[in-house]
């Protein structure tokens, strides 16, 4: 059960709140593009050795994606395809 169910680029919350930002089936749409900076959202807001999961359908621009994370200093980066795909990576401490 989710904690928060809401928009990450209008994340009301301090930084450092969560232990772990988990996208459930959202389209990729949600956080490449003009919204990549969903990304830096769900890094502010996790907590440092958080851990951000995405999963999504197929088409994403992956490249695009695991740069954004490396930006945001997630490392541990992991793509799975269980028939949808699974981005997963853990926020440095700082």
């Amino acid at each position: 059960m989710p904690h928060v169910v809401g928009d990450i680029n209008r994340a009301p919350f301090q930084d450092a709140a969560f232990h772990e930002v988990y996208f459930e089936k959202v389209p990729y749409e949600a956080f490449t593009g003009a919204n990549i900076g969903a990304i830096m959202e769900a890094a502010r807001v996790l907590e440092p050795g958080g851990r951000l999961v995405i999963e999504t359908g197929s088409g994403v621009p992956l490249a695009e994606v695991q740069a954004a994370l490396r930006q945001a200093g997630f490392k541990y980066i992991r793509v799975t395809d269980k028939g949808f795909l699974r981005i997963s990576g853990r926020l440095e401490e700082r």
